[in-house]
């Protein structure tokens, strides 16, 4: 207890006085390739290093019903091409010291290349990513492969009762809308996706109109709009992905599902719809939350759950903005005997924090941490790269960096209260528990 004590106490005088004193590195430029593909670019000459992002609007939202196409298709991009094998391509990128990944999630599909940015090393990476982006072929050999590890991965979250909670809490949110199930997929859908649905998925999503392309690193700009239009210039045209249906506000119902599973522990998810990536309120959300269950050890909700009533390890809230209305989450575990108790004091804190909002205490402190600790967020190439991302496919302010502490600075008590009020029904959250249901009793 005295060292809890000590660390909370050192937080609420955290400063990050060296840190906040430092010019950031935000002067974003943006441009369009022949082929009309978005840049967004950033010169970082620390290091011989470039890291590119080629993103495109394909995540899990445009399953369709083949929950599980979106990711499956991303994950086969590096399986080969008209002129090099997978093996090959892992040699040629291993040769040069290039790094190749791919990741998906409800919105997006990205593709992300980190290489030296020495010619000799460079040129040939580039040749090798444009090659994958434009000229996939998915083998149905490869297909299966990853069909069946999809389905072992599927395996492994249903034994455990965290993954379990998250996909349901976002089943009882969506209901049937395209944000509703597994990013990864399900069982049922990922064994029945064929190589000319992939074939098909690519065509329609991995085109010009629907991608963008993020570049943080040592080029200069002349030579940052070469490498982009290498990128992308031999990319059907196609169109833009279509606007996802608006998500409906489900804050007159509220639902519950109660799953056994065995264990000492209940995973517990409260949830709700919260708010898109571009709201107005983003700001004002993200100072409440931090003062409601985001602020490390000294949130009302760890406060709360945890310290008072020793009722969990841990317990945390948090937005999840996305194109349409993303997630509003309280996350929690605790012992099988607890869950009703734990529930309803989540719930009260929940609904004393919107009726009242933050105090002036906890507003100015929640400032003070978000505002000094900012700078870690953009301390690498690849997490700027991450945020120069988010600003292309959000369509965020080219100066979102530069202003985002003074627009978490300005937010006034009266905001949050308000932004919580608007968008948070604490007496209709969608409720979620994962155990023991007979120790519950």
């Amino acid at each position: 207890m005295i060292r809890i004590f000590l660390l909370l106490l050192s937080l609420s005088n955290l400063t990050y006085p060296a840190i906040a004193s430092n010019k950031l590195n935000t002067d974003i430029k943006t441009w369009h390739t022949k082929n009309n593909v978005p840049v967004f670019y950033l010169h970082a000459a620390e290091i011989p290093m470039l890291d590119i992002a080629v993103v495109f609007n394909a995540g899990s939202a445009r399953d369709g019903s083949k929950f599980g196409l979106a990711q499956l298709t991303n994950s086969m991009m590096d399986e080969g091409t008209k002129q090099w094998s997978v093996d090959e391509i892992a040699e040629r990128f291993e040769s040069v010291g290039a790094n190749f990944s791919a990741d998906t999630d409800r919105d997006m599909a990205s593709l992300h290349l980190r290489s030296l940015s020495t010619p000799s090393k460079l040129q040939p990476a580039l040749a090798t990513f444009a090659d994958m982006i434009s000229h996939p072929t998915f083998p149905s050999r490869a297909l299966k492969r990853l069909q069946d590890n999809t389905l072992r991965m599927i395996e492994f979250g249903q034994q455990s009762s965290r993954s379990v909670a998250n996909d349901i809490i976002y089943q009882l949110i969506y209901d049937n809308q395209p944000y509703a199930h597994p990013v990864i997929g399900q069982k049922q859908t990922v064994v029945g996706i064929k190589q000319q649905d992939v074939k098909d998925f690519y065509n329609r999503y991995y085109v010009a109109n629907n991608a963008l392309i993020a570049i943080v690193g040592d080029v200069k700009q002349q030579q940052a709009t070469a490498i982009a239009n290498q990128l992308t210039q031999h990319l059907a045209s196609g169109q833009a992905a279509a606007p996802l249906p608006p998500t409906l506000h489900r804050s007159d119902q509220a639902s519950s599902k109660q799953l056994h599973f065995p264990g000492t522990q209940t995973a517990i998810r409260l949830g709700t719809l919260g708010i898109k990536r571009s709201d107005n309120d983003y700001f004002p959300l993200v100072v409440g939350n931090h003062v409601l269950g985001g602020l490390p050890l000294l949130s009302r909700l760890f406060t709360e759950v945890r310290e008072k009533r020793g009722l969990t390890y841990g317990a945390y809230s948090y937005f999840s903005p996305q194109l349409v209305a993303g997630p509003f989450i309280i996350t929690m575990e605790t012992r099988n005997a607890q869950v009703k108790t734990a529930t309803d004091v989540s719930k009260q804190v929940l609904t004393t924090f919107v009726d009242n909002g933050p105090s002036a205490k906890e507003l100015a402190l929640a400032k003070k941490n978000i505002i000094g600790g900012f700078p870690l967020k953009l301390d690498s190439n690849s997490a700027l790269l991450a945020n120069m991302i988010n600003i292309g496919f959000y369509r965020l302010p080219l100066n979102y960096l530069a202003s985002y502490r003074d627009n978490i600075n300005q937010v006034s008590r009266a905001e949050v209260k308000a932004a919580f009020a608007k968008h948070i029904n604490s007496k209709k959250m969608a409720t979620v528990t994962v155990g023991n249901t007979d120790a519950n009793q």
